[in-house]
């Protein structure tokens, strides 16, 4: 298995490819962040690579209650990133 210092740090690479190259990442980004197992700080950055990817608010609304703060608190971030590019 890898490490999560190395799961966060593809997380994020998605993220910063974009949209049209990293498409193909978002189902095993939100798999990523539905495993409750995942630690939060992996959770964290994939949620953050969704909203830079997807452009969609419905995978980050689905966790606004989960019970990890960063998790929670990305998934607020990263709807607002949505808005955001959508202006």
């Amino acid at each position: 298995t890898c490490s999560p210092l190395l799961k966060h740090e593809v997380g994020f690479v998605f993220g910063q490819l974009g949209h049209y190259w990293a498409l193909p990442a978002i189902p095993y980004l939100e798999a990523v962040v539905n495993n409750p197992e995942e630690t939060a700080i992996v959770r964290h950055e994939c949620v953050i690579a969704l909203g830079d990817i997807s452009k969609s608010k419905s995978v980050m609304e689905k966790y606004f209650t989960d019970p990890e703060d960063m998790v929670r608190e990305s998934c607020l971030v990263a709807s607002d990133m949505v808005d955001y590019w959508d202006e």
